[in-house]
């Protein structure tokens, strides 16, 4: 008898503490305008619906369109694609979502395969074969690390390999030549 009053103590305790938060968040947020958005979304209305701005006088798109690569990106493109010859296929800014599936059952987060990669080079039965990522001084951060690290993971548990460039070396031919060798691409040797 004295543990069931414990119990129903505690479950009163804990009622009473859900209730007092309870009233505290609906005191805090505006319930109105969360419960309008959550309509316009449900009904597929652009709940975000600004898309010009004025800035000194002019109107214009939050929105502008920005290159798919960079300049070192284009050069590096060119050079694999000269060194892979009619062997494989280069592909730039490929999203793993597209290329990797996950096998097991066990948790994942949804977008955890939404990341691209700067160039795929693929077989020609369209398997990506190796990954080759390019980086810039942005690298060095914690978050991008991070995020280079998760990304080599996934791609490791898949079988692909992946060549790490840096934009501040000269990522010759004969350098990515030896690379792709490395990672058992078979690659052509230059014409002479």
């Amino acid at each position: 008898m004295e543990l069931l009053i414990k119990i129903l103590v505690n479950v009163f305790v804990i009622a009473f503490i859900i209730a007092v938060f309870a009233a505290i968040i609906i005191k805090v947020i505006d319930l109105p305008s969360i419960l309008e958005w959550i309509s316009k979304v449900i009904k597929g209305k652009d709940w975000y619906s600004k898309t010009t701005t004025e800035v000194d006088g002019k109107t214009s798109g939050i929105y502008s369109a920005k290159p798919l690569q960079r300049t070192e990106e284009v050069l590096l493109e060119e050079r694999l694609k000269m060194v892979v010859g009619n062997s494989y296929i280069v592909r730039v800014q490929v999203n793993l979502l597209t290329v990797l599936s996950k096998n097991t059952s066990h948790y994942w987060a949804p977008g955890e395969l939404n990341r691209n990669v700067d160039f795929g080079i693929f077989g020609k039965d369209q398997k990506l074969k190796v990954v080759v990522e390019l980086n810039g001084p942005s690298h060095i951060r914690s978050d991008r690390i991070e995020r280079d690290r998760k990304v080599e993971s996934m791609l490791k548990s898949a079988g692909i390999p992946v060549i790490w460039l840096r934009t501040d070396k000269d990522n010759a031919e004969w350098y990515l030549r030896q690379e792709l060798r490395k990672k058992g691409l078979h690659i052509p040797n230059p014409n002479r």
